[in-house]
């Protein structure tokens, strides 16, 4: 008597039709499948374009768009933290800080020779080096020189008009904070970036919400 093949698909994973669930099931991608010892295992596709472009995006958006943000904030108002930025137009404190850096200040009560301070000359802002200071009438007034600059400033700076010392530098990245103050670059580098990630992880929630509508639907054929 010859033996004869005997198919190991249980009758459960049958319907009353006598399709196999299981391989309907397998022929879903994108969720975790189970064997036939309860295990899963996961159904891995290799990554796509569109998955890649989205991991790029996500690490641009959040490594960079706090920062964006935080200097287009700090350029108008001292409101976080009491911190101001700058950039710096001209070479007269180079090298310390070339052209296109952004200085970041804070205010402080009194300023030591060597500190760097930005502060207002008119309607221009100046970041220059305290050199020496001296009190009149109670008020300190600045002796201010750029580093690049072979002599002082010809007139001193009281108290009232510094805006804070230079507590960080960042060279050549003032030109961005420059764009990010007109409308091309707010829309360009804050919001565009803002809303293509909200979208991307908007698609990302309803693949998921769908993945998890059909594993609920096999997990309901696999009981019939």
């Amino acid at each position: 008597m010859q033996n004869e093949k005997i198919s190991t698909i249980s009758p459960m994973n049958q319907n009353a039709n006598g399709i196999n669930i299981m391989d309907k099931w397998h022929s879903v991608q994108g969720f975790a499948l189970p064997n036939n010892d309860g295990s899963e295992v996961s159904s891995v596709n290799p990554w796509s374009a569109s998955q890649i472009f989205q991991i790029l995006l996500k690490a641009l958006v959040i490594g960079t768009l706090p920062f964006i943000v935080f200097i287009a904030v700090t350029s108008r108002t001292s409101i976080i933290g009491g911190i101001r930025s700058f950039v710096v137009l001209t070479g007269s404190m180079e090298p310390a800080a070339p052209v296109g850096s952004i200085v970041f200040t804070k205010s402080f009560p009194v300023y030591q020779p060597n500190d760097i301070i930005a502060f207002k000359s008119g309607n221009v802002t100046v970041t220059h080096r305290v050199i020496d200071f001296e009190i009149k009438n109670k008020e300190y007034f600045y002796k201010t020189q750029g580093d690049a600059n072979n002599n002082p400033d010809s007139q001193q700076v009281s108290a009232s008009k510094v805006i804070g010392k230079a507590f960080y530098i960042v060279p050549f990245v003032g030109k961005v904070s420059i764009f990010i103050k007109t409308l091309p670059g707010f829309l360009s580098l804050i919001v565009f970036p803002a809303l293509i990630f909200i979208i991307f992880e908007l698609l990302n929630i309803k693949k998921e919400l769908t993945k998890e509508i059909e594993k609920r639907m096999m997990q309901k054929m696999q009981t019939i």
